[in-house]
Order: C-alpha cells, then structure tokens, then sequence
C-alpha cells in the first residue's frame, strides 16, 4: 500500500488535466476544422474513437513518466530539501525507496506510452509521427535533466503540451486511416491556448520555487529574471488566452451570421465569464503569494481550473458552429 500511495503521489493526479484536456481540445477542434478543410472527421468507423483513446493514454503516460523522472532527477540533487512550506509533498519525503521506485516508474510510464504511440501510428499509418513521438520521450526525460534548470522549461511546457499534442492529433485524426494530414485554423488557436496554460502552470511552480531554485543552483526563467517579472508574465500569458477564448466565441458568431441557437451561445458565454473570474482570483492570489507562499496552491488550482474551462469552452463553441 505504501508503494502504491508514493506511486499516486509521485504521479500528480492534479497535473493531468494538463495532458487530457489539449487531445480534448484537439478532438474538437478537428470536427471543426474537417468542415472547413473538406475532410471527413468520422465516418463511423471504430477508427476515431480508438485513436483518440490511444492519443490520450499516450499524452497522460509521458506527462507522469516526466513527473516520476522529475521526482528522482530533483532526489538526486536534493532540490526538494531546499524547498518552503508552499511547496508540494514530493515522493523523495519518503526517504530511501523513492528514488529507485521513482525511476522504475519514469521508464515504465514511458515505455507504455510508446506503446500506445506505436498502435496509434500504426492504426493511421502517419509513420512521420514516429519521429514526433521519439522527441516526445526526449522532452519528457531532457525536461528535469537539463531544460528547466537552464530556464527552458516553460518553452518545452508550451510546445509538448500545445502545438505538438494538439496539431498532431487533428493531423492524425483528419488524415483518414493513411491519407494527407490535414490542420486548420482552429487546432491553431486551441494549440496556443494549450501551450500557454501548461507554460502558465509551470510558471507558478517556478514561482514558488524561486529561492529555492537559486540556492540549488537551477537557472529557471523566474531566477534568472526575478518574481516581478515572473509574475506580470503570468498576467500576460492568461490575460492571452482570454482574449484568444473571446475571439474564437465572436469568430464563430460572425462565421454563421449570427444565426445561432441562443441558449448554446449563452452557454458559452457564462464559460468564458467563468474563465475571467478564475484568472482574476488567481492572479490575485499571485500578488499575495510574496508574502504568503502558501497560497501559490490556490494559483496552481486556478490554472489547472482553466484548463478544463478551455475545454469546455471549446466543446460550447463546437456545439454552437454544429447547432445548425
């Protein structure tokens, strides 16, 4: 029991919403974008459905095996010592056990997704994907050893949890079983979306961990250029993804000439009220997290909040643009 207790925690069951959402938001996404690009998105094949499900199990089991990795790289250089009472409870707080059975985890998380990976590249015969997936593996593994102590962590964060899962899977959902890859505007935007909110989350951890960070010698985006500016960025990259949400909710509108069904648009529209209400609370509680650390909890909530409203927002808006 008590492996399997270090296993969940080691995990971060709250963090995968991280992973899940974007091939949600990319599912959408790429029904909206069939119509647009003349492509077929499901012919009622068991096609889709399977290779959506091989897609998430993929995106879930590099984010944990990062996590697991992540967990034994900071063990070894007893980063998580360093840290302040606003941080997280590690797997490395159990002492000798947790490094070995961290590292097992990391590869045997990996390997599963590469599993999936394969069977999913093999059911839509986008073989180039191969290619993405292998970067994918070296992303979750180069994360914790050598990108986010050189302050590149929240650019792998935007890129491996934005643009690639999303505009990957539209163009493996699109091509057919074999066919072109196809991408359109939407997975563009949602893509964006994604990357900024994983990057944002990231962020916050790094603010968090600032003094920490610096004293174990990890030279992350905040160390390097101080919590003012780490804090205004965060404000800067949500206030992004709000404009962004606005935008696609009134481009969907203009699209259709306004010929909507009025309750599904309302039902968006309280979904992006409450997506300006959990970036309001919780660049707030940014601000009060210099004197309270503890409350950089409530700001990680928030963001990982949000990424589930782009979810549903996204889902609102494809229901809107499918009304008629």
């Amino acid at each position: 029991m008590r492996t399997l207790r270090l296993l969940i925690l080691g995990s971060r069951p709250r963090t995968w919403a991280l992973s899940v959402c974007p091939v949600l938001v990319a599912l959408l996404c790429a029904s909206m974008d069939s119509y647009l690009l003349g492509t077929t998105f499901w012919s009622g094949s068991v096609r889709v459905p399977l290779e959506a499900l091989l897609c998430v199990v993929v995106a879930l089991s590099l984010q944990i095996s990062a996590n697991f990795s992540n967990d034994y790289i900071d063990g070894i250089r007893s980063v998580d010592r360093l840290r302040g009472d606003g941080a997280p409870v590690r797997m490395n707080a159990a002492g000798g056990i947790a490094q070995p059975l961290a590292l097992r985890a990391a590869l045997a998380t990996s390997l599963f997704g590469v599993v999936a990976g394969v069977a999913a590249v093999c059911l839509s015969r986008q073989y180039w994907l191969l290619g993405v997936g292998a970067l994918c593996v070296l992303a979750a593994w180069g994360y914790s050893s050598w990108a986010s102590a050189r302050g590149l962590g929240e650019l792998l964060a935007f890129l491996f949890f934005g643009p690639v899962v999303v505009l990957c899977v539209e163009a493996l959902i699109l091509s057919g079983g074999g066919g072109s890859a196809h991408v359109g505007p939407w997975a563009l935007l949602g893509s964006v979306q994604c990357g900024v909110l994983a990057a944002s989350v990231l962020l916050v951890n790094n603010l968090r961990d600032e003094y920490s960070d610096r004293a174990a010698g990890k030279r992350t985006l905040v160390v390097r250029w101080g919590g003012a500016f780490g804090r205004w960025l965060l404000a800067a990259w949500l206030g992004c993804v709000l404009v962004l949400s606005w935008g696609q909710f009134f481009v969907a509108l203009f699209t259709l000439s306004f010929r909507v069904n009025v309750w599904l648009s309302l039902a968006d529209v309280l979904v992006l009220a409450a997506l300006n209400a959990v970036t309001i609370w919780g660049l707030l509680h940014v601000w009060r997290a210099v004197k309270r650390p503890a409350f950089y909890a409530r700001v990680f909530s928030s963001v990982n909040l949000l990424m589930i409203l782009l979810t549903l927002h996204t889902a609102a808006v494809w229901l809107v643009a499918n009304a008629l």
